[in-house]
């Protein structure tokens, strides 16, 4: 507002110099003043108000930054090169990164989409938002023949991002791939143009409606807008040239997940450029969740709040790569981008956020984030006294519990033990009980934003998809 009105006051000195000119030339006697001497002075009084109109205008500020929010789905971020993985797996990302904000410590807040977009989303935990289910169905749970099944929807009582950006006059677009990101269940809140293409597996897809959609998206600054790619998800695609045929078993399969990065890599490349997006734009890049890749015996994800599962990458490019190549310690989450997209817009924060802005941190070199816990919660089900079984993690400085596990609670001191191999509950139960408290202290006092549902209906086209994805066992 101040900027408003300075520019209006200089405006009005401009126009009251002009007229002061003006009555310069007609109000004094033509014989008591000279015709050089007249003009000479309302010269003079023009340049004023022209020098005054430059430093107007050169104070006008700049119009908002564009927001591109990019979620890369099932990445984990030790498998990229900007967090030490030795294989070229993302070169354009890397790129990115040096000219970047990194955290090195960024963690999701659940194991699979729903939960976790949620959350991304609405800067709430799965316990506040209610969508702990999705389309991930078993024989035992649902018959598919044409059966309606019921699943939550993201509240339309809480903010979302692209609603928080509309207020401050962005438009609004997503392209997405993962069948529990459709406007049925609720994810098309707040976006005036929503693509959702639950049945195609290709970055080709977002690629092709993007550059269908570009001139009118670049129309309009600014404008936020959120890509989701699924090319990192199973069944891992064995694709050209990155993936190395020469393997065999589990390490084929983890060819197979790598050069899915490396595929959605070179298409993040080619978005980038051709929306001309090192300029005045902020692109965020993260995951919902990361992937088991033999990790205990397993691949997949969905089933545990282990490392390879909530640890994913987050980097932040700001306009012209202004902090580049900084890396950031402090831990963060999936619910900080909601209130740091405020921030960014100039927006306060809501009191419903369960994160933080991480604004200041990007900003400034030298600011810190307060300690905090972050939660992580993966629901598994109903108990037979009609109780939630879960799994609840609690992740405080370099600690982290997971409990609610058949083996009972989990405590991992990270630094020391980062694939989360030694058990240290039994050795230090009075800090497993602190992080139990403080996990069931949030969740006690959290408000429930929950209980809105949507129906749908799965064809046999649709079922067989999400087989592919292991959605359907």
């Amino acid at each position: 507002m101040g900027r408003a009105v300075t520019r209006g006051s200089a405006i009005v000195v401009a126009i009251v110099t002009v007229g002061f000119a003006a009555g310069i030339m007609g109000g004094f006697d033509a014989q008591a003043r000279p015709a050089a001497v007249r003009l000479k002075t309302v010269l003079c009084a023009l340049a004023a108000a022209a020098a005054t109109l430059a430093v107007l205008w050169s104070h006008t500020p700049p119009p908002p930054p564009n927001v591109v929010l990019i979620l890369i789905d099932t990445l984990r971020r030790d498998h990229l090169p900007f967090y030490g993985y030795p294989k070229q797996t993302a070169p354009f990302l890397s790129t990115l990164a040096a000219r970047g904000v990194v955290f090195d410590n960024a963690h999701s807040v659940s194991a699979w989409t729903p939960p976790a977009a949620a959350s991304l989303f609405s800067s709430l935990y799965p316990f506040e938002h209610g969508v702990v289910r999705g389309i991930a169905l078993a024989k035992r749970q649902e018959r598919l023949r044409g059966v309606e099944i019921r699943l939550p929807k993201l509240p339309r009582a809480v903010e979302t991002i692209p609603e928080a950006l509309r207020r401050r006059g962005y438009a609004t677009w997503a392209i997405t791939e993962n069948p529990n990101l459709t406007p049925e269940l609720g994810f098309d809140q707040g976006f005036q143009n929503f693509s959702a293409f639950p049945k195609n597996l290709e970055a080709e897809t977002i690629s092709a409606r993007l550059f269908e959609q570009a001139e009118a998206i670049t129309a309009r600054p600014p404008y936020f807008l959120y890509l989701h790619y699924m090319d990192v998800h199973a069944p891992y695609r064995e694709r050209a040239p990155f993936f190395d045929a020469s393997l065999e078993g589990d390490a084929r399969r983890i060819s197979g997940y790598d050069s899915g990065i490396h595929h959605v890599d070179a298409h993040l490349r080619r978005a980038f450029e051709g929306l001309e997006w090192a300029q005045n734009t902020v692109v965020i890049v993260t995951a919902d969740h990361g992937e088991e890749l033999g990790e205990r015996g397993h691949f997949g994800h969905g089933a545990s709040l282990y490392s390879e599962v909530l640890d994913i990458p987050f980097l932040v490019y700001l306009p012209g790569g202004a902090g580049g190549g900084r890396r950031v310690p402090d831990r963060v989450s999936l619910i900080d981008v909601l209130p740091t997209l405020r921030a960014l817009a100039g927006l306060p924060a809501a009191r419903s956020d369960a994160g933080f802005s991480l604004l200041s941190v990007l900003q400034d070199p030298r600011a810190r984030l307060p300690p905090r816990p972050l939660l992580a919660h993966l629901r598994r089900g109903e108990r037979k006294d009609g109780r939630e079984a879960a799994l609840r993690a609690t992740l405080l400085g370099d600690w982290k519990r997971i409990g609610g596990d058949p083996q009972g609670a989990l405590l991992f001191h990270l630094p020391s033990d980062p694939r989360e191999e030694r058990n240290q509950a039994r050795a230090l139960p009075e800090l497993e009980k602190r992080l139990q408290r403080l996990f069931q202290e949030r969740e006690a006092r959290a408000t429930s934003y929950a209980g809105e549902t949507a129906a749908l209906d799965l064809d046999a086209e649709e079922i067989e998809g999400l087989k592919a994805l292991g959605y359907v066992n």
